[in-house]
């Protein structure tokens, strides 16, 4: 099994600097041009997909179909690839959150939070993914280095 993970476009709260968690804002013009830009790069370099899986938040969604669009294919969207919930920061912007919890960013001081996305993902889910070559779009960073192709 092949398996990328891709971040989705830009949303309303990433273009205001806010802090997202599980919050639901949609993606913007950019985010959706990022989101055409990725499937373009994805298709110039890389095989299609057997799979394409995404996040229920619309930010993910909304990316993996513009993708499934442009490489074919359906989406099939799993809760467990959501993002972690921000705590109290969730719709914060950094500097609200610099002004009520100073250095707590820098000093990685992070609020009561949700574990991020494990890679560790459900038998039902590998089950699904076997044997393919796989796409995921998730607000999760879990895999914030990209194959050596796309640097």
């Amino acid at each position: 099994m092949d398996l990328l993970i891709l971040r989705h476009g830009q949303s309303e709260w990433n273009a205001q600097g806010k802090w997202q968690g599980q919050a639901d804002p949609p993606l913007t013009k950019v985010g959706e041009k990022q989101a055409k830009a990725a499937a373009q790069k994805l298709l110039s370099v890389c095989k299609s997909f057997d799979k394409i899986a995404s996040s229920d938040l619309r930010r993910a969604r909304r990316t993996a179909e513009i993708i499934a669009q442009v490489n074919g294919g359906d989406v099939s969207v799993h809760k467990e690839f959501r993002e972690r919930h921000a705590g109290v920061w969730q719709g914060l912007t950094r500097s609200e959150i610099e002004a009520s919890w100073p250095n707590a960013i820098a000093d990685q001081r992070w609020p009561e939070l949700a574990p991020r996305l494990s890679l560790e993902l459900p038998s039902s889910l590998l089950v699904w993914f076997l044997p393919s070559q796989a796409l995921v779009v998730s607000p999760s960073r879990a895999n914030p280095q990209p194959p050596p192709h796309f640097r």
